[in-house]
């Protein structure tokens, strides 16, 4: 079944998995007491029922992800279940995997559901609200309606006709990132406390999200349409995608990426311009190469940083300097001389990055990437072939000289 991965980059195309969360170790099934994860389904909300819902390979269609920072915690929207779900994600990956520990001392567990409660048996049919919805992400900070989910619930199925609507709901949690649940009740709230109808079905794909000044972006998928509406529900901005063509423009969800903003004075931002690549370097030789390194963020600020090469596995390495602090904006671009001798093997093409850091932000760096070729060795028949063309040069050379004689 679906699960989450946490992935730190460590090249243009490779990464690390540091953390890791699976559904298939929150389960609980009651038809089958000889089973693993036997128990009673109704008592067990923070786990799920592994024979609810569909039968096929695609069991939950989980489609859509958001990290609140402030409670280290994260979102999924699983569309075949009608619901969204919350876990704790300053569990370690071992933690994830049971149910004790983290922030919330309940492991890889569900720490809260909603949509759907028939999915954990805590209501019927009457209490659903989600219809194989998209895109449910809590509101940022500083925006109107912080902290809430906002969810695009695609409608298919619901009672009284296919209806898609955008649902805001305010969820029971307290301060420390901890979610009210009566015992034998469903998660609350009871009613979304804001909701937009749309003018358009759309059965499949969507999203949604809030803008900064309270009015929310809305990503009509299936008509490739996007438009801004106020908290009244009227529409003050749309646009229709023409890609790839009119009549196929469908969008899986869009992000809003607000203006950019001057930087703080005194926050630094790291920035390397270069490449390194060698051919027909024969193994063993030495050869240098450079790039660049500079500070583009605030006026006053100071970049400390350096030079890692745990993303190269061969060569010998050597830079000139290989870490700096007190790197101004007003410095510009510092040169990084780079001197590598060559592995001792033939015929092959080396690879492999180095990583430029910024020494107190460890999300702040930047990449360059580098490539080593060593030239082709010779075989005993490209060896035979090269003394056969000197000696028909050698020919050609001296059948010139006699005619040139005569």
């Amino acid at each position: 079944p679906d699960h989450i991965i946490e992935v730190k980059p460590t090249g243009p195309t490779t990464g690390d998995i540091v953390w890791e969360w699976h559904v298939w170790d929150h389960l609980i099934q009651d038809y089958d007491p000889n089973k693993i994860n036997y128990g009673a389904v109704e008592d067990h909300p923070e786990l799920i029922d592994l024979n609810y819902g569909y039968t096929t390979a695609d069991w939950l269609h989980t489609n859509a992800i958001d990290y609140n920072e402030e409670f280290d915690q994260i979102l999924l929207t699983t569309r075949n279940f009608n619901e969204i779900w919350i876990i704790d994600h300053s569990t370690t990956t071992e933690e994830a995997a049971g149910h004790t520990g983290g922030n919330s001392g309940k492991g890889g567990d569900l720490l809260y559901r909603w949509g759907n409660p028939q999915a954990y048996r805590a209501g019927s049919s009457n209490d659903q609200k989600f219809f194989l919805q998209h895109d449910a992400s809590w509101i940022k900070f500083g925006y109107p309606g912080a902290g809430n989910i906002i969810v695009f619930n695609n409608g298919v199925g619901r009672p009284g006709g296919s209806i898609t609507t955008i649902d805001e709901i305010i969820p029971p949690v307290d301060d420390n990132g901890i979610y009210f649940l009566e015992p034998g009740e469903a998660f609350g709230p009871s009613e979304q406390t804001w909701t937009f109808t749309c003018d358009f079905f759309a059965l499949i794909v969507g999203g949604v999200t809030r803008l900064p000044n309270g009015n929310t972006l809305i990503c009509d998928g299936p008509g490739g349409r996007f438009f801004e509406v106020t908290p009244t529900g009227e529409t003050i901005w749309e646009y229709t995608n023409q890609y790839p063509t009119p009549a196929t423009n469908n969008v899986f969800n869009i992000q809003y990426i607000s203006a950019d903003e001057p930087p703080d004075p005194e926050v630094p931002n790291l920035n390397c311009e270069g490449s390194l690549s060698w051919t027909r370097v024969k193994p063993g030789e030495t050869v240098t190469g450079s790039f660049v390194v500079e500070n583009i963020g605030g006026s006053d600020s100071f970049l400390h940083w350096r030079v890692n090469v745990s993303g190269l596995e061969w060569g010998t390495w050597s830079f000139v300097p290989e870490s700096g602090e007190n790197l101004t904006p007003q410095d510009g671009k510092i040169t990084i001389q780079v001197t590598v001798q060559a592995p001792s093997e033939s015929s092959t093409k080396f690879e492999g990055f180095i990583v430029i850091e910024n020494c107190d932000d460890p999300a702040d760096f930047d990449i360059i990437p580098v490539t080593l070729k060593t030239p082709v060795g010779s075989s005993p028949f490209q060896l035979m072939l090269q003394w056969l063309v000197y000696k028909v040069k050698d020919f050609f050379f001296i059948f010139h000289q006699m005619i040139d004689l005569s």
